[in-house]
């Protein structure tokens, strides 16, 4: 995997490519991406959980964090397995990863990692979202215009409720619950 150094570098370079971010009503967005470090059980029920508690909208995906040595970069049943060598040495995401993170185009990005891994923050600033929501630590700074702390704290599906009401509040909509 690539050195710390590399990893913050290719995030402050592929913040710097990004566009304009565009606020959104949460309640607006039809397509999210959702970065996690969570067990295979664990993603598979938080996604469930999402298709559930936000019905409005069209496409969501997954991707999270794996030990495991064979990480393909496709997304089975809306979840895609990552890991180490996910990343070049330089700390770009590799050809087949960067393909999915280019042509898919999402409305809103979440990262919900509760361990505030680099290799997600890359992701996260590789993908092609409309807007990015997350905790700004270190070389992140930049790449989350919206910033909600307390991963650890609340848990995942408090956060990602909290993500929804803030997005609505600041867009100017009531939250629906």
């Amino acid at each position: 995997m690539a050195f710390t150094y590399f990893l913050n570098r290719s995030i402050c370079r592929l913040t710097s490519e990004n566009h304009a971010s565009r606020l959104q009503a949460f309640d607006a967005i039809k397509t999210m991406l959702v970065l996690v470090s969570a067990d295979e059980t664990e993603a598979i029920t938080r996604y469930r959980w999402m298709r559930d508690q936000f019905d409005h909208l069209t496409t969501i995906r997954m991707i999270r964090v794996t030990n495991e040595k064979k990480a393909e970069p496709t997304f089975t049943n809306g979840i895609m397995k990552v890991n180490k060598h996910s990343l070049n040495f330089f700390g770009y995401p590799v050809s087949g990863l960067n393909e999915i993170l280019q042509t898919e185009r999402f409305d809103l990005l979440v990262n919900a990692d509760e361990r505030n891994l680099l290799l997600l923050h890359v992701i996260a600033a590789a993908a092609h979202a409309g807007m990015r929501v997350g905790s700004p630590l270190g070389a992140c700074k930049h790449l989350y215009p919206v910033s909600i702390y307390g991963q650890e704290g609340t848990g995942f599906y408090d956060y990602m409720t909290q993500c929804r009401d803030y997005l609505n509040a600041l867009a100017g909509k009531s939250s629906q619950i």
